[in-house]
């Protein structure tokens, strides 16, 4: 916020859809979203970056989340509009990432201990 950058939350609208994302200012109440997660209240927007919370992940860009696809979807929906980056810690790299067919890689991944490229 201090150096002028919007942020914004996610909130879901609807189950097995994409994520929405609403703008953020440093003293707005949150409400809660469908799932009870708490959600911003501003104009909806689309996010420049789109920063993605995980258990686990993959140095191709891979994560695993929590089991409701929505940051997937939203990825697939944004298609190259959006960077997408995956935040875990670093312990929590899976070498050998199963990934799916619905799975959509990230743009980057951040960790404790480095800023990984994954995709061009």
């Amino acid at each position: 916020w201090r150096d002028g950058v919007t942020v914004c939350l996610p909130r879901v609208v609807e189950r097995a859809h994409p994520l929405t994302f609403n703008v953020w200012r440093e003293d707005d109440v949150l409400e809660s979203d469908l799932l009870g997660i708490m959600c911003a209240t501003g104009v909806e927007i689309i996010p420049k970056l789109m920063l993605m919370p995980a258990i686990g992940y993959s140095k191709d860009g891979y994560r695993l989340g929590f089991g409701g696809g929505y940051y997937d979807r939203t990825c697939k929906a944004l298609g190259g509009d959006t960077l997408s980056a995956i935040v875990c810690q670093t312990e929590l790299e899976i070498e050998n990432f199963p990934a799916e067919y619905h799975d959509q890689p990230a743009d980057y991944v951040v960790t404790g201990k480095e800023l990984i490229k994954c995709r061009t």
